[in-house]
C-alpha cells in the first residue's frame, strides 16, 4: 500500500489515503515519486464540466523521482536510476508518434499518478537525470516543454514583439523561451502584480497590471500592436480580446486550456487575416530539449518553482492554487 492524494468529486479538495501500490506491467517502471508540480491542468480537470476526472483518479504529470521496481521488458533502465518521463506514452509507430505528436496517438497511455508516494512511468518515454539536475528542476521540464512548444507553434523570431495574456506557470516558460528564440520585446498583462519581478527574470521587458482597458498602454511599450500574443490564461473571453489586440496578420496561439464554451467574432480574425493556432502537450524533442537546458546549466527558470508541500498538505495546497494562489509553481515533494 502507498498513500496518495486522490480526487473523489468537484468541489471538495482531494483526499489522502491508502491506496493499493501500483506494479509495473510491460515496458513500465515504478518510481518513489520525490518531486511532483500542481499543473493548471490538474485544477481544470477537478472541476465540474464535461471533461471532469473520474471520481478516484490520482493526478499529477509533473514528476521526477527514482526507479524502485522493473517490468518485463525494459531494458534502459536500472533500478536507483534518477529519472524524469513525459506522461503521455504512444505506440512509437502510429503517424501521430512518427511526428512526434504523441498527445495524438490512438493507442495513448496517459501517465498520471504523481500525486502519491509512488507513481508509474513508460521506460521508452523516460529520461535518467543528469548528476547536476535535481528533482525540483527535473519536475520542472513538463511544464517547460509544454510552453517551448506553444512558442514553437507561434515561430517567434528574432525582432518579434510578444504580448503574453496572463502570468502563471505556462506564460512563465513562454516568457522563458520567447526571450531565447529572440523577441525583441515581450510585455506582459495579468490580473495580479505579484509575479511581475518573476516574470521580469525570465525575460519580460514590462508588467502591465491588467485594467481591462490597457491596449494603448501595451502599445506605447511595444510600440505598436504586438506582432504575437500567446494567450496563456485559458480564460473565457480572451482568444477575443487577443484577435483585437494583435496587429493585422499577426498571430495568436493559445496555450492555456479554456474548458468550457466560449466565442468570438470570426469576421474580426478575417478581416485583419490573423493566424489563430492553439498548442497542447509536446513531443519527444520538446521534452528532451528542456531536460537538455537544465543539463547545460542554465537555471533560470528555476525560479518558476516559488512553493512545496508536502503529501498531507496537498490538498489544501491545491485549494489555495484554484483560488488564485500566488505561487507560479508549486511542487509536491517527499
Amino acid at each position: 500500500m502507498m498513500k496518495a492524494a486522490v480526487f473523489r468529486n468537484p468541489g471538495q479538495p482531494l483526499v489522502v489515503e491508502e491506496v493499493p501500490l501500483p506494479a509495473p506491467g510491460r515496458g513500465a517502471a515504478l518510481i518513489r515519486v520525490a518531486r511532483c508540480g500542481i499543473c493548471g491542468s490538474d485544477l481544470h480537470f477537478t472541476e465540474r464540466h464535461a471533461q471532469t476526472a473520474p471520481s478516484g483518479t490520482i493526478l499529477g504529470h509533473e514528476y521526477a523521482g527514482e526507479v524502485v521496481a522493473l517490468g518485463a521488458g525494459c531494458e534502459r533502465l536500472r533500478v536507483g536510476d534518477r529519472v524524469i518521463a513525459m506522461p503521455i506514452w504512444g505506440c512509437g509507430s502510429c503517424g501521430a508518434c512518427r511526428a512526434d505528436r504523441p498527445i495524438h496517438c490512438i493507442r495513448l497511455r496517459p501517465m498520471l499518478g504523481g500525486f502519491a508516494e509512488y507513481a508509474l512511468i513508460g521506460e521508452a518515454v523516460a529520461h535518467r537525470l543528469p548528476a547536476l539536475v535535481s528533482f525540483a528542476d527535473g519536475a520542472l521540464v513538463e511544464p517547460l516543454a509544454s510552453a517551448l512548444h506553444g512558442v514553437r507553434i507561434a515561430d517567434v523570431k528574432a525582432g518579434d514583439h510578444v504580448l503574453v495574456l496572463g502570468a502563471g506557470a505556462i506564460a512563465a516558460g513562454a516568457i522563458f523561451w520567447a526571450r531565447r528564440m529572440g523577441a525583441a520585446r515581450i510585455v506582459v498583462l495579468a490580473r495580479s502584480s505579484t509575479r511581475a519581478s518573476l516574470v521580469r527574470h525570465l525575460g519580460a521587458d514590462a508588467f502591465i497590471e491588467d485594467a481591462g482597458g490597457d491596449l494603448e498602454l501595451v502599445h506605447d511599450v511595444l510600440g505598436g500592436p504586438p506582432d504575437i500574443i500567446l494567450e496563456c490564461t485559458g480564460a473565457s473571453g480572451m482568444i477575443e480580446r487577443a484577435i483585437g489586440q494583435v496587429r493585422p496578420m499577426g498571430r495568436v496561439v493559445s496555450l492555456g486550456m479554456c474548458l468550457h464554451r466560449d466565442a468570438f467574432v470570426p469576421a474580426t480574425a478575417q478581416a485583419k487575416e490573423i493566424e489563430l493556432r492553439f498548442a497542447y502537450a509536446y513531443g519527444a524533442r520538446a521534452f528532451r530539449d528542456c531536460l537538455n537546458l537544465f543539463d547545460s546549466g542554465d537555471v533560470a527558470a528555476s525560479a518558476m518553482v516559488t512553493g512545496m508541500t508536502d503529501l498531507a498538505g496537498l490538498p489544501e495546497t491545491f485549494e489555495a492554487q484554484r483560488a488564485g494562489g500566488s505561487g507560479c509553481k508549486v511542487q509536491l515533494g517527499f
